[in-house]
């Protein structure tokens, strides 16, 4: 999470635990897990190439990756 700001190249709005609402941010962050999770290549590559600069994909691609497997979000 702490890479997350420089990699989107702009602070990520998250709002508190318990907020009924979710954040563009946040419904991309669980879009993306969520992709990981299915390993649905091409939705990954879209949702990373739509918001994370080009030389953080790999990074934050791997990250998601891991948190997913071990979360089991699909």
């Amino acid at each position: 999470m702490r890479c997350l700001n420089e990699a989107l190249g702009k602070p990520a709005r998250l709002l508190m635990p318990g907020t009924s609402e979710l954040t563009f941010d946040e419904r991309w962050l669980l879009e993306l897990g969520r992709a990981f999770g299915r390993a649905d290549k091409a939705s990954c590559q879209f949702l990373l190439g739509s918001r994370v600069v080009h030389e953080n994909r790999r990074l934050v691609g791997y990250l998601v990756a891991r948190i997913s497997g071990y979360f089991g979000l699909d």
